[in-house]
């Protein structure tokens, strides 16, 4: 027996009762299960009712309780045609000689109407791979592969890139990061703090000076914001970029037979990446307009379930970092409301938009198969040298089998799902 009451905002409470004979044959049952079980002073099988309910009482009533959160609630979403998400809250819970009573609250899914998803006259708009887009992408190629090599030049110029032993010193004292030998700085580049970089230029090879800076007042270390310092600095060289020479031989350092082949190689590379840019920003705004054109009332605890997810995510990236989130706020020059209310905001899109696409895969027959899972598991498999059963073992093993099973689910569907849009708009 039970009573639902269906709330605003996609929420609904119930409570489910087990009493009277209803209650009397599922506890006897129970009771039962526990018949052959080993008790001291008694042959197996042999124990009365009452010895039994003494000894196993709290697993008895823990039965019973299991029993009405598996059966009896299922029996009512099953009647009711209730369309759950998220878990279940048991909010109270009674238990006599008679009768047990629960009382849980839980979130449907929220009855909308779904805005037109197919033709939405959304452009997809590739960008031309041009002879001087290649060239460009080449030369970005053969720059990541220079070589320093010391250079005959004696004094520092604006450019140059220079190998030089320093330690910084703060009222007299050295501080923690500012001591390093045998550092290659490109004069010119910015990299380092103030005019710290200006005041080498000028200066000759051995040559031992000092160095004056101010610390910006935004730096990330607390002691040194602001603060003037002091740096001992050392030239020990001069250094000079040596590029690699483009050609044929180039190429085959590569895996090709020619330059020529290596730049079709690149532009096919360039066009493969232009497309799927231009079919990720066609998604996105598939995704923003349906977001846009859908009305629902969103489920409170599913969104404020998104909303610890995506705080979680970001406290692990900021962590990985070396930041936190007051440092984060500070730079990203936003008060603790605002980080707040877009939080917010973003939890809302991706329930909101979890919902559309769960409606569309339904009435599109979007679904992921388990031959397409197992594909996956196998190419995890083949890439750690293992077999399927090995992996399987050893995720079961670190308790990630069902977590993984289901990020690969996710991500299968999700990626069926911007297929699906993308082809049909």
């Amino acid at each position: 027996m039970y009573n639902l009451e269906l709330l605003e905002k996609s929420s609904a409470k119930a409570t489910i009762e087990l009493k009277g004979e209803e209650f009397k044959k599922v506890r006897e049952s129970i009771v039962n299960e526990f018949k052959n079980a080993k008790i001291d002073g008694f042959r197996k099988g042999h124990a009365p009712l009452d010895v039994i309910e003494k000894t196993f009482g709290d697993k008895i009533n823990e039965e019973l309780f299991n029993y009405v959160l598996n059966s009896e609630i299922k029996k009512m979403v099953e009647e009711k045609e209730l369309e759950v998400l998220g878990q279940i809250s048991v909010e109270n819970h009674s238990l006599t000689n008679d009768e047990l009573k629960v009382e849980i609250s839980f979130e449907l899914k929220p009855k909308f109407e779904l805005p037109k998803y197919k033709e939405l006259g959304i452009k997809e708009e590739t960008e031309e791979i041009t002879d001087e887009k290649v060239e460009g992408y080449l030369k970005s190629i053969v720059e990541r592969e220079k070589k320093l090599e010391k250079s005959d030049k004696k004094v520092a110029e604006n450019n140059d890139t220079v190998n030089i032993n320093f330690e910084g010193f703060v009222d007299g004292e050295a501080f923690e990061g500012g001591k390093a030998e045998n550092y290659n700085l490109k004069l010119g580049s910015h990299s380092f703090i103030d005019t710290f970089e200006d005041q080498i230029v000028g200066h000759s090879v051995d040559e031992e000076f000092d160095v004056n800076v101010v610390f910006p007042e935004e730096y990330h270390a607390e002691n040194l914001k602001g603060k003037p310092a002091l740096f001992k600095v050392k030239l020990n060289s001069i250094q000079v970029e040596k590029l690699p020479t483009v050609d044929d031989e180039f190429a085959k350092s590569k895996g090709y037979d020619t330059l020529a082949d290596y730049k079709n190689s690149l532009k096919a590379q360039l066009e493969l990446n232009s497309e799927n840019q231009a079919k990720d920003k066609k998604y996105q705004e598939i995704a923003d307009k349906l977001v846009e054109t859908t009305e629902m009332e969103l489920p409170v605890n599913i969104v404020k379930s998104e909303v610890e997810n995506q705080k979680n995510a970001l406290a692990q990236q900021l962590s990985m970092q070396g930041l936190d989130l007051k440092k984060y706020l500070e730079l990203s020059g936003k008060t603790e409301e605002e980080f707040e209310k877009d939080v917010e905001d973003r939890a809302q899109k991706v329930v909101k938009y979890n919902l559309i696409i769960g409606k569309i895969a339904e009435i599109e027959g979007i679904k992921v198969e388990k031959e397409e899972i197992e594909k996956e598991l196998e190419k995890m498999a083949a890439m750690y040298k293992m077999t399927l059963d090995q992996l399987r073992e050893e995720l079961q093993k670190a308790k990630m089998l069902e977590n993984y099973i289901n990020q690969i689910a996710g991500s299968i569907f999700m990626t069926k799902v911007k297929e699906f849009l993308v082809k049909n708009n």
